[in-house]
């Protein structure tokens, strides 16, 4: 049950910063001070087992943990700082990649490209084969027939014999069966952060003699629904190790572990062990950029129009932001719960433990109190470490990944040596690992620009007066910044999401409007180094193709010298004539990106 442990964590490392400025190429990382001294409790994880198991036979391929985070921002500090284990185990272990971006900064489209290791505009729907698909199969433009049935694991699970399992958030939409490759499935669509709810129930499939809190997966219904004494971080945690325990045991083949939490989506709901945490060396507010509360001059759609934030706005952003940290702190435990048990098993030594986030996140950034979807640094740049066998610790890379390389790599870890024609992306894993001539003809040939996509879904705004409702923490998730207050106020809410129950209606801010469709690329192109190029077109997927051949607006950032993305070159005060000329080299690179696919997007 979830509860405050009575035992302490090791300390963190000293190592562990939170980055709080974009990098250009050879510029420095500003980091923040060491985490310093104070003990951490740990998550509530089952006990683990006291018996140690040998290492797997060498012939046998390595096991893969991916730790998928929701919302994890990398530039404003979120997966430094609030990361002491993380930091210690996985980092300072293993590659921290610098230039990692989420080809499409939004939770279900992100998801279904790490899934299939394909583009969008290779996933998404159109209006002819929109009307013929079930809501289930509808998720944010992506078409979920090409997703559900094709991820990764169906070709581990088919041509590599992995034990394969499914932990936490899946797409935006439960598919409402278990997709095929997954011997073991324990997923939502995000539900909520206390259990008890049945919008918050996990689908359970393949998992008979793995044991939750004292209950046999295998005995449920087919549903957990669990009650609000358990928090949903720590649950998939805790059902992670249990099954990975049970695979080791059993001696069966390689495992790969999915492992999804809600953290730190919003509501921003911490566990009650953490909901006072704040280290003294923690800042007292959200990093605040050049960007920060400033109109987007020269800017495409709602960035160029939004008012400024108030006084009230900034400080609901601030809480926000702690909150945060503090549903963060519940991933770092997830995270060494898992790593630890692996080391105790005895196969940590033979597992690729692999941690991201599906997008990034913006606090404030050209007015816009908080979320992703948009193409700067804050929502497209997200974390990445990978540690495993071959990888050597404490080393960076700063070559262009993006999450459409993750399904490459992790088949060729698994032994799946041949690329998959049909995956847009590429495997990363001769840059991680020495192979010597093979690793310097991968270094060589590597992409000097990464491609970003998106689509809008729907139209809203976030507002902060007019609030009506109030939560229940800690029986229920609540939306309000403070969930020490009894009853807990609901201080923001989205106005088009009527499903969130009770909503704000005064003082709001546009975030999302149909004129943020973009195609753009971020690095080296068209004869210019480090910058960021963007194309929109407004434009609304589901009901007319948004192909770009039309664009309607355009940006341009050298991000050596303007690396919040301030001063657009191609349009406004800042456009300069030689950057202007430049723009149909520009758009044929970028086209050349959004047509491309399987292996035709290799060689770009």
């Amino acid at each position: 049950q979830i509860q405050r442990p009575g035992a302490s964590a090791r300390v963190g490392s000293a190592a562990a910063a939170a980055r709080v400025a974009p990098r250009g190429r050879g510029t420095r990382a500003v980091t923040a001070r060491p985490w310093g001294s104070t003990l951490v409790p740990t998550m509530h994880l089952l006990a683990a087992s006291t018996l140690a198991f040998g290492p797997a036979p060498t012939a046998r391929p390595p096991n893969v943990v991916i730790f998928l985070a929701d919302d994890q921002d990398y530039v404003l500090g979120g997966s430094g700082l609030p990361m002491p284990k993380t930091t210690t185990l996985l980092r300072d272990r293993g590659v921290e990649a610098t230039s990692f971006y989420a080809h499409t900064p939004v939770c279900c489209p992100s998801r279904a490209e790490t899934l299939t290791g394909r583009y969008f505009h290779n996933l998404k729907v159109d209006p002819e084969t929109m009307a013929q698909l079930p809501k289930s199969e509808f998720c944010m433009n992506i078409n979920g027939s090409k997703v559900n049935n094709n991820s990764l694991a169906r070709r581990l699970r088919e041509d590599a014999g992995y034990e394969t399992g499914m932990f936490g958030k899946w797409l935006n939409r439960d598919p409402g069966y278990v997709p095929l490759g997954w011997s073991a499935w324990f997923g939502n669509n995000g539900g909520t952060y206390v259990m008890g709810s049945p919008k918050a129930a996990f689908r359970v499939s393949g998992l008979h003699g793995v044991s939750l809190y004292g209950q046999d997966l295998g005995a449920t219904d087919g549903f957990w629904v669990g009650n609000p004494s358990h928090y949903s971080t720590a649950v998939i945690g805790n059902v992670t190790v249990a099954w990975i325990r049970h695979v080791v045991r059993k001696n069966r083949a390689p495992f790969f572990a999915y492992v999804a939490p809600k953290a730190p989506h919003e509501p921003f709901v911490p566990a009650p062990w953490y909901l006072d945490s704040w280290h003294d060396t923690w800042p007292e507010f959200e990093p605040r950029p050049a960007s920060w509360n400033v109109s987007g001059v020269a800017h495409h759609g709602v960035v160029a129009n939004n008012p400024p934030l108030t006084e009230g706005v900034a400080e609901t952003v601030t809480g926000i932001f702690k909150n945060r940290w503090r549903t963060i702190l519940s991933i770092d435990d997830l995270v060494a719960g898992v790593v630890d048990e692996c080391t105790a098993l005895g196969v940590a030594d033979q597992t690729f433990f692999i941690y991201s986030s599906d997008n990034g996140f913006h606090l404030g950034e050209f007015r816009m109190p908080f979320d992703k979807q948009h193409v700067y640094e804050t929502d497209a740049r997200v974390p990445l470490t990978v540690r495993g066998p071959g990888v050597a610790a404490g080393s960076r890379i700063d070559s262009y990944l993006t999450n459409v390389d993750l399904a490459p790599t992790i088949l060729e870890i698994a032994g799946l040596f041949a690329p998959d024609p049909l995956m847009d992306g590429r495997s990363f894993l001769p840059l991680i690992t020495d192979r010597g001539a093979e690793s310097e003809r991968a270094l060589a040939t590597w992409r000097r620009a990464v491609f970003i996509e998106y689509y809008t879904s729907d139209a809203f705004s976030q507002c902060f007066r007019g609030c009506t409702g109030v939560g229940a923490y800690p029986q229920t998730d609540s939306r309000c910044i403070d969930l020490k207050a009894t009853p807990n106020e609901m201080c923001w809410s989205e106005d088009a999401y009527s499903w969130y129950g009770p909503l704000c209606s005064d003082e709001c801010y546009p975030i999302q409007s149909e004129s943020n469709n973009y195609i753009a690329l971020r690095g080296s192109t068209a004869g210019r180094s480090n910058v960021l190029y963007a194309e929109f077109q407004t434009g609304r997927q589901r009901t007319a193709d948004v192909n770009f051949s039309s664009p309607d607006f355009r940006e341009l950032y050298d991000m050596d010298t303007d690396p919040w993305s301030m001063n657009n070159l191609v349009y406004g005060p800042h456009a300069q004539a030689g950057a202007i000329g430049e723009v149909p080299q520009l758009h044929a690179a970028l086209m050349a990106w959004y047509s491309c696919a399987g292996k035709d997007c290799w060689d770009l």
